[in-house]
């Protein structure tokens, strides 16, 4: 997740102020006067970075509906999976808003699978009514831009400068993974063992290998992934010529889109590979974001190059800014919930907003008994102690994750890599990443690596298996308020899950 992500969340944070107080009352017929006068304290009263429509007054709302397309999304009772029970839940909101309001608004369209009501607002006056209803849990605009794209674009030419200021000579690095590829990798044929083979494409993957003890899976057990567990990477997609690449593993490769980038009405999208005119043209400029999700596919692949893997373009950049972007990944988290062939989700993407309709989307994936691993969140070093840990991440319903610095050049000390965001809801850090993108993608790998070699057990027992692996439980028994449950020792976690799965 790059710096942009930064200067957007300050941008959030003086536009929309947070209020931290406010209940609903029973659900009741007559409505309150007073639910209009909600008062939105001064944000610097408690710093929070995340702007959470449940949390703003029914004049904010308003305002920015009446600003934009009057539509809201009204989310009532969700049970994930319970289809027959979220279709009924929304048949009864459906109904008494048609009875009591229907003069001023009119139903726009549902997700049963997300108990997600769409509504346009016709007089907004009825607004702190609907919100007070006690079976309705959040009212949040509907395809509404939390950040101003003039700024997104000045940040945007900014990283451009960067980037022409000090450019990136990767044509070595390139000739190299076109003679060596994990893919290839048959311990008969090679005398230098995988982790040494992966050395020849990337000196960095190897170091993280070995400082989580991955290195002595593949010594000790031959194991490199099988296809029976599936990653969707969820980014900006996978650049065409690298197709070829990332299919010569044993497992499966393919790459797919939902990002429209024109219309929130358009047929189809704009396909899986990353495009020429992302972020207003900028991104083909700046190789490493233009190849954002390039790069996490090939970390995935590195760890566990025989696991099937998905490259998924659900946004064309890795700060969700946009009403497209927010539709995209919706969309690709719901499908992929029901595509047998994935487990886990790597989603190094993520923004300084509260979206409720991804975070029911992640419920919906997970009650599938699947993993959504997430970026703690990447920016300035002076700002990542204000901004913590980005949504998604920041829900108790993903795996956060973020970079730690070289703990071989550190002593052993753990501390944040020099962009990596820490924080009380991160779950656990990835050793030798500067930033929480690679932390994702190769915690992915690592959980794919040890669910693969025990695929009958529940993402329950996975989870709980690296949390009994990592350093924080091993030493205190419990969380670290910046690094979570710390660095996995994933040796420890594959023989763990081979033993149990073998009870």
């Amino acid at each position: 997740m790059p710096k942009l992500i930064a200067k957007s969340a300050c941008l959030l944070f003086i536009i929309i102020s947070i209020n931290l107080s406010g209940c609903k009352d029973p659900f009741h017929d007559g409505g309150t006067a007073e639910s209009s006068a909600r008062g939105v304290q001064n944000p610097l009263d408690d710093i929070k970075i995340f702007a959470d429509w449940n949390k703003q007054s029914d004049d904010v709302i308003c305002d920015a509906i009446e600003a934009n397309n009057s539509l809201i999304s009204i989310g009532t009772d969700f049970i994930p999976r319970e289809n027959e029970k979220n279709t009924q839940a929304l048949d009864d909101l459906e109904n008494y808003l048609l009875e009591n309001y229907g003069d001023a608004l009119m139903i726009a369209g549902r997700e049963n699978r997300l108990s997600i009501l769409n509504v346009e607002i016709i007089d907004c006056s009825v607004l702190g009514e609907i919100r007070d209803l006690d079976n309705v849990h959040f009212v949040e605009p509907k395809y509404l831009a939390p950040i101003d794209e003039e700024d997104i674009f000045d940040s945007a030419l900014e990283m451009q400068a960067r980037a022409l200021a000090n450019p990136r000579d990767d044509s070595d690095e390139e000739d190299l993974k076109e003679e060596v590829n994990p893919g290839f990798y048959d311990p008969n044929d090679f005398d230098l063992s995988y982790p040494e083979y992966i050395r020849n494409i990337n000196s960095k993957s190897a170091d993280i290998m070995e400082r989580h003890n991955i290195d002595k899976i593949y010594e000790e057990f031959g194991h490199y992934g099988t296809p029976n567990i599936g990653v969707a990477v969820i980014d900006n997609g996978v650049v065409a010529d690298k197709m070829d690449f990332l299919s010569q593993g044993q497992g499966y490769f393919d790459a797919i889109g939902y990002y429209r980038p024109f219309s929130l009405d358009a047929a189809t999208s704009d396909g899986p590979h990353p495009r020429a005119y992302d972020l207003y043209g900028i991104t083909p400029l700046i190789k490493s974001i233009f190849e954002h999700g390039t790069r996490q596919s090939e970390r995935v692949y590195y760890v566990s190059p025989h696991v099937n893997l998905l490259s998924v373009r659900s946004s064309p950049f890795v700060f969700w800014f946009l009403p497209t972007q927010f539709q995209g990944v919706t969309e690709s988290i719901l499908d992929l919930a029901e595509n047998p062939d994935i487990r886990i989700i790597s989603s190094s993407m993520g923004t300084v907003i509260h979206i409720h309709e991804i975070e029911r989307a992640i419920d919906y994936f997970n009650a599938f008994d699947k993993i959504f691993i997430s970026a703690a969140g990447t920016s300035a070093p002076l700002l990542k102690d204000i901004v913590k840990i980005v949504f998604p991440a920041n829900l108790t319903t993903t795996i956060s994750t973020t970079g730690l610095a070289d703990t071989a050049e550190t002593g052993g000390k753990f501390i944040l890599g020099e962009a990596a965001h820490g924080g009380p809801e991160n779950d656990f850090v990835v050793d030798h990443t500067d930033a929480s993108s690679e932390s994702v993608s190769t915690s992915a790998g690592m959980f794919a690596l040890v669910w693969s070699a025990a695929p009958s057990l529940t993402r329950e027992q996975v989870i709980d298996i690296m949390i009994r692996s990592s350093s924080s439980y091993q030493s205190k028994g419990k969380k670290d308020s910046v690094f979570g449950w710390g660095k996995i020792d994933l040796y420890q976690a594959f023989v763990e899950a081979r033993k149990l799965a073998a009870e």
